[in-house]
């Protein structure tokens, strides 16, 4: 094995897993394992414009937003094209029933979210970003990032709201 592919490989060891867990918040379960192979085999193709500005891992997560992006749209549009078909979520695993029930909740009212909503509520709570992250990574400036996340919790806060018994 060539020497790039072996750091590549390193780099996929280190990497897919935290890829793998923002892809599962994003997109529905069916898509997750597509979207990895094609983040890591952009990643691949564009390796030289990896110029180093930013971190690898702020690259990495462009990069996977970006996919996810485009994975959600073509999924629309299946989706769309194919009435009637079942797409099922990842669930949120918890210990307890109430926490089963809560994550149920939030994971049902995250769905009702624009991609948009979803994306920087998944980078800010799971992913644990700051927002100066999260700007890097969708590549929008930081304020943009603040009133984005503002909204998306208003929003979010509403649909739980809706669903609370």
């Amino acid at each position: 094995m060539t020497e790039t592919g072996l750091e590549f490989r390193a780099l996929y060891r280190e990497h897919a897993p935290t890829v793998r867990r923002l892809l599962a918040r994003l997109l529905p379960a069916s898509e997750v394992d597509d979207g990895v192979q094609e983040v890591f085999l952009r990643i691949y193709r564009h390796r030289q414009k990896f110029r180093g500005e930013a971190l690898l891992t702020t690259w990495i997560y462009q990069i996977t937003v970006h996919c996810a992006h485009d994975l959600y749209r073509r999924q629309r549009w299946r989706r769309w094209l194919q009435l009637g078909a079942s797409y099922t979520e990842e669930r949120p695993h918890t210990e307890d029933a109430k926490g089963q029930e809560e994550a149920e909740r939030v994971h049902k009212a995250m769905q009702q979210l624009s991609f948009q909503d979803r994306t920087i509520l998944a980078l800010f709570y799971w992913e644990e970003f700051r927002l100066e992250e999260i700007s890097k990574s969708l590549d929008i400036p930081l304020g943009t990032a603040k009133s984005r996340l503002s909204l998306a919790r208003k929003r979010l806060k509403v649909y739980l709201k809706e669903d609370s018994p």
